[in-house]
């Protein structure tokens, strides 16, 4: 499996870094996914491994004494692999 990933860091005229990061993920299907655990578990026949898409931007610099280092990011889920109760 060939990822992917971007990352581009500006330093601006009070040394301020502003930076923003792209990367893709993958998780591959467990075998204990694929098998019944119990006689109420019911297994998708159509599993597929998992693969994700995060990106994050923030700021960071330090201002007198004090470091500092705000972001946000997000994560998407494709296939996402997990257990339904209810």
């Amino acid at each position: 499996i060939l990822l992917g990933g971007l990352s581009v860091t500006y330093t601006t005229e009070n040394d301020q870094q502003i930076y923003s990061n792209l990367s893709e993920g993958f998780r591959p299907i467990q075998f204990g996914e694929t098998v019944p655990t119990s006689s109420n578990t019911v297994i998708n026949g159509d599993l597929k491994s998992s693969k994700t898409l995060s990106a994050e931007i923030g700021i960071k610099g330090q201002l007198k004494s004090f470091d500092y280092d705000a972001s946000v990011f997000s994560t998407t889920y494709k296939n996402q692999i997990g257990t339904v109760t209810g």
